[in-house]
């Protein structure tokens, strides 16, 4: 899963800055993983830049005007307090501030969503008849509309991309956008105007603590249900989903020699693995209730098929017919590997509060999951010599022999006449010139 996450300036100021926090450290370690990308626009990053070079020096002119008191007279002259009692420059505390956001926002992997497209009209519409974010304790809150249309905006942007990257790749991760304000008119603005398409995917909390909380909540359910599905009361419907997926494709093997498989049949799948990838939860008021699961797939795959041996068959192009015709037989052993993305339902395995990752044997005979849907699929299984394990010849007929309904050996085949003594022409009397090899000279 991967998290968009706007910061609202309000969060950053209820910080007082500390960008190295526990809440702030986390979203650095998922930016890291690549599962988070951090959101801000020309609103909120002027705003909070301004705030910083603003407040800091507040703060800095109070320490100065601290350390100057004249009963710290004594101490100035004292080598161990000296030092702590100078003046500061406010300008390099600022700049210091301002370097630790900057690394914020570099190791975050900021992305700068644009303000252009801002619908000006319907801001100016929204302030008039007060709508949210202009309450009416806020009745100018110009910088916030403008942000929150931003935001808007770029929701549209993100999940109209999604749909159509998903659909050339629907193994890709699921995105769920998160905007953190304690600003309830900014986050009512925000769900008001959002596509309602898209509200699914979206969620609004009002501090930095309770959208950590939930990012932790959705990482421990994915690991729960990966658990789940590893384990022996997930593993059956796990196997029987991907033989499912193999019965359910064309299946291509390719034959020595240029030919091709007339007949063919899937006739034993075993030794399955898989590997489960949790791309996304959606969930209703913290409840889980479906899962997008992507499994990487390994299993051997036994089949058989039949095929028309050419070099040692004689098509007669005038008759249109095989005169004779060697057919073979083979069954063959492959080890094959794909991957397939899945919808469950999961309202049934939901992660209790006394499970822990490192719980091995915990009982998970109270949990199931439901097949809901195959999202993405492999149209062809292909079989050939680079996944081949073995393969051997389970039957070829004798194609220059005639044979009685009872399968004893009569005759070979005749596919002519010599015109000088009438004897059948086979393979064994053929003189190479129309004639049997006793009227060949003759001629």
């Amino acid at each position: 899963m991967i998290y968009r996450v706007f910061l609202d300036t309000n969060i950053y100021d209820g910080t007082a800055y500390s960008f190295r926090n526990d809440f702030f450290q986390s979203m650095r370690e998922y930016a890291a993983q690549g599962n988070l990308v951090l959101l801000t626009n020309t609103v909120i990053d002027g705003e909070v830049r301004a705030h910083i070079r603003a407040n800091v020096k507040k703060a800095i002119d109070k320490f100065n005007g601290a350390v100057e008191n004249r009963f710290f007279a004594l101490f100035r002259t004292l080598k161990e307090y000296s030092s702590i009692l100078e003046t500061q420059d406010r300008q390099k505390w600022v700049d210091v501030c301002l370097a630790e956001y900057e690394s914020l926002l570099c190791d975050c992997k900021v992305e700068h969503i644009s303000v252009s497209g801002v619908d000006v009209d319907k801001i100016l519409s929204d302030y008039f008849q007060k709508k949210p974010p202009f309450e009416e304790q806020k009745p100018d809150e110009f910088k916030d509309a403008i942000a929150v249309a931003s935001v808007v905006i770029d929701i549209d942007r993100t999940f109209a991309a999604l749909q159509e990257e998903t659909a050339a790749d629907s193994t890709r991760d699921d995105i769920t956008y998160c905007i953190v304000s304690n600003d309830k008119g900014f986050r009512d603005a925000i769900l008001k105007n959002c596509n309602t398409a898209y509200l699914e995917e979206v969620r609004v909390f009002e501090d930095l603590k309770n959208f950590i909380d939930y990012t932790l909540m959705m990482d421990r359910q994915a690991l729960f249900l990966k658990a789940f599905l590893l384990s022996e009361y997930g593993v059956d419907e796990m196997e029987e989903t991907i033989k499912q997926v193999i019965e359910n494709a064309s299946i291509d093997i390719d034959v020595d020699f240029g030919a091709f498989a007339e007949e063919k049949d899937i006739i034993g799948i075993d030794d399955i693995t898989y590997t489960p990838y949790i791309l996304g939860i959606y969930e209703e008021e913290g409840k889980p209730l479906v899962a997008k699961v992507l499994l990487e797939a390994r299993c051997t795959v036994k089949a058989w098929y039949s095929y028309t041996d050419e070099d040692n068959s004689f098509y007669d192009k005038e008759e249109g017919a095989y005169l004779w015709k060697a057919e073979i037989e083979k069954e063959g052993i492959y080890q094959v590997e794909f991957d397939v993305v899945v919808a469950l339902e999961i309202g049934d395995c939901e992660a209790p509060e006394e499970w822990c990752v490192e719980d091995s044997k915990f009982d998970f005979s109270d949990y199931c999951i439901v097949f809901n849907d195959y999202l993405n699929t492999p149209s062809v299984i292909e079989l050939n010599e680079d996944n081949l394990i073995e393969e051997e010849v389970v039957s070829e007929n004798e194609p220059y022999m005639e044979y009685e309904e009872d399968g004893e050996e009569q005759r070979e085949h005749a596919y002519s006449v010599c015109p000088d003594c009438g004897s059948p022409i086979n393979r064994l009397n053929d003189g190479g010139n129309g004639y049997c090899i006793n009227c060949k000279w003759n001629h």
